[in-house]
């Protein structure tokens, strides 16, 4: 990475992780007071429906927006019409949805309160098709991101917290985000146009979107199928099982979902970096994919492992003992953030911005026929846990597949960036398993802390004494004065 474009990362980085780690803690809060308010199976059905609002969010949210991040920054001096257009796109897209949505909860045979909190969640579309989030990653503006997180977030979690008392008020959860949502979207909007980029009507050009549309279509389809092995199995659980299957899943997803968000910060920053630079110097892109990938798969395979010990603790301190039986599935889940950053530091930061949509279409159809197949042969028998396993083999399919298509793009040795933190891991998970027979005869999550610790100490000591030169030269590029 060069000084600049690692200085740049970084501080887009910092804001992205500031704000989401606040904005993230205010939800993840309101997530763990709506589990314990609305119960096992409230909670349960809120999820249920909300994976249905997954896939119709997809629709305005997924390639048009990831379309639009390439096209901003690519073409900057075009930014005002690129963003004019993709809104108007969006929203139009999220009327027609919604509309076709209702029609078809109406024609379903399920209960009258059931199909309100439908109509109700499935409003929430149109918080995400004016979310702005798209065009600040592609301005590479993340302070502005952090700001409309930590805009939406607050008040939602005192307005939870003040109105949701009892399983009852479950139809009040939806309301409350759609109305935050919308009114934070149309405020940044307004950003947008006065402090940014004064986008005129006149440059409404419906003939384009077409083209907007035609280039999504690969990205959009991409996106669906991952949501298919992201969140069928939260569907499939409330069809095949209950509904408070699904609520012991959703607790063990949230906190595997924190890991994702995480990771997702650090990899928008890279998107708009990848993408001009692999436009305009392939070389200059090498040489920085060579040091993301070195440094992210150093943070994210010990992740996995210390979540994995802690799990216990972790549920029971989150979400109580009413939660036990989320602790499985999360030990199970969190190793799916090894082939998830693997296949989307291929799909995200090297299909896209050379345009691979239709390879990135493929994989992600891979893995949702796998997950699909593994839920339907998995649930009946192991129900959660059957789930977790295909939600990780899925993420493996993903990730063979993207690595043998860029071979040709942009090759990389990945058992060169693997071997270190796979083999520090190792030691320090040994290290944190004989801790367990040393003190356990005290208290079990006194023990299971002690294991997370002594593996994280032991972890950090083995990169400081094997990986500290690249350690040392990331850091003095970022702090290298410009």
């Amino acid at each position: 990475m060069s000084t600049t474009v690692t200085k740049r990362m970084m501080k887009n980085t910092s804001w992205l992780l500031g704000g989401t780690v606040i904005s993230g803690v205010i939800n993840f809060f309101v997530i763990i007071y709506l589990a314990r308010i609305l119960g096992a199976a409230a909670f349960g059905l809120f999820f249920f429906v909300q994976a249905f609002l997954s896939y119709l969010i997809l629709f305005v949210d997924s390639g048009i927006s990831m379309l639009g991040v390439k096209e901003i920054a690519s073409n900057m001096n075009k930014a005002g019409s690129i963003i004019i257009n993709i809104v108007m796109i969006r929203f139009v897209l999220a009327v027609i949805i919604y509309l076709i949505s209702v029609v078809a909860v109406l024609l379903l045979p399920i209960q009258s309160d059931i199909r309100i909190l439908f109509f109700i969640t499935l409003s929430v579309i149109f918080y995400r098709a004016l979310s702005t989030d798209w065009i600040f990653q592609g301005l590479e503006k993340m302070e502005y991101i952090t700001l409309s997180k930590l805009c939406y977030s607050l008040p939602y979690l005192f307005v939870i917290v003040y109105l949701i008392k009892k399983p009852d008020d479950l139809l009040k959860v939806p309301t409350i985000q759609m109305l935050f949502g919308v009114l934070v979207s149309i405020i940044f909007l307004i950003i947008i146009y006065k402090k940014l980029f004064l986008f005129k009507i006149a440059t409404v050009d419906i003939l384009s979107w077409r083209k907007y549309l035609f280039a999504a279509v690969p990205l959009s389809a991409a996106m669906l199928l991952n949501q298919v092995y992201s969140n069928l199995d939260s569907i499939m659980l409330g069809i095949m099982k209950s509904t408070s299957v699904v609520g012991y899943y959703n607790a063990s997803y949230h906190v595997f979902n924190v890991m994702i968000n995480v990771f997702f910060i650090w990899q928008s920053t890279a998107l708009p970096v990848v993408s001009g630079l692999i436009t305009k110097d392939l070389a200059k892109a090498k040489v920085f994919l060579d040091k993301y990938i070195r440094l992210t798969l150093l943070i994210a395979i010990p992740v996995a492992v210390v979540v994995n010990i802690t799990a216990p603790l972790i549920i029971n301190v989150v979400f109580g003992n009413n939660y036990n039986d989320a602790i499985v599935s999360l030990m199970i889940l969190v190793w799916t953030l090894i082939p998830l950053v693997i296949g989307s530091i291929y799909g995200i930061t090297i299909m896209i911005p050379t345009g691979q949509y239709n390879k990135l279409y493929i994989a992600a159809g891979l893995g949702a026929i796998v997950n699909i197949l593994l839920n339907i042969i998995l649930i009946p028998s192991l129900s959660y846990v059957g789930a977790a396993y295909a939600t990780i083999f899925a993420y493996v399919i993903v990730a063979i597949t993207l690595i043998s298509f860029s071979k040709n793009i942009l090759p990389f040795k990945y058992a060169d960036y693997l071997l270190k933190p796979v083999c520090f891991s190792v030691v320090g998970f040994i290290l944190a398993k004989t801790s367990f027979v040393i003190i356990r005869p005290f208290n079990q999550l006194f023990y299971i802390s002690f294991a997370g610790i002594v593996f994280i100490v032991s972890y950090i000591t083995a990169v400081a004494l094997f990986d500290r030169d690249f350690i040392y030269e990331f850091a003095k590029e970022i702090l290298r004065r410009e």
